[in-house]
């Protein structure tokens, strides 16, 4: 989907892999504008980890929350924990749509 609406995208498995990745990217100079994390990761850190762990590279770090959770009395809870926006499951197209154009306004870009 992030594709499709121009933005540059990479993806890995899990939130260790993520903040390894994020660290390299500013390293080189090219830092991501955003990352959207899952909360639940089978086999590695999930998303609340991997955002405490970007907030110590990068206290500005753009993150989504992405979950399969009931919205109603956690969505607060994500926010003050730092993230940006919360993308719930199953989302649709223009949801996704709508969720970067709030935080980055145009696309093709990392």
């Amino acid at each position: 989907m992030l594709g499709k609406l121009g933005y540059e995208v990479e993806s890995v498995s899990a939130g260790e892999a993520a903040v390894e990745r994020y660290r390299q990217a500013r390293e080189m100079g090219k830092p991501f504008r955003a990352v959207i994390l899952d909360l639940t990761v089978r086999e590695g850190m999930g998303g609340e980890d991997a955002l405490v762990a970007l907030k110590a590279l990068d206290p500005a770090v753009c993150a989504v929350c992405s979950s399969g959770q009931s919205r109603d009395a956690t969505e607060e809870a994500y926010l003050q924990q730092g993230f940006k926006a919360i993308l719930p499951k199953p989302f649709r197209f223009q949801d996704v749509a709508d969720c970067m154009q709030a935080l980055l306004g145009t696309a093709n870009r990392t």
